[in-house]
């Protein structure tokens, strides 16, 4: 965890945010931004997707989710990373080619 402007940011590779441990540390640090780095195909982004507006409709935290674009381990990462509010709201998404996305976590 990191802390940035009196924000506790919580951040996660890639397997991470499946890890059910990695998730009850997130609660109890009562983190006010999570950020997860990750390699994923579609599917697994499908999945990833599911997983982290799960967390943020849940337990009311801001996501981010960076997905790499191109090969990594010999797969093809399909890029659209994205960023959900507190409220499970999406706010921002990138397509496979894009490679730059800014928010606003406020």
């Amino acid at each position: 965890m990191i802390q940035f402007q009196k924000k506790k940011i919580k951040l996660a590779i890639c397997y991470e945010i499946t890890v059910e441990e990695h998730l009850q540390d997130i609660i109890s640090e009562k983190v006010d931004f999570y950020v997860a780095s990750v390699a994923k195909h579609k599917k697994g982004m499908e999945d990833a997707e599911h997983r982290l507006r799960f967390i943020s409709d849940n337990y009311k935290i801001p996501v981010l989710l960076v997905n790499n674009t191109g090969k990594a381990d010999e797969m093809n990462c399909c890029g659209n990373s994205f960023a959900y509010n507190r409220y499970a709201e999406k706010i921002e998404s990138l397509n496979a080619e894009e490679s730059l996305l800014i928010i606003n976590a406020e």
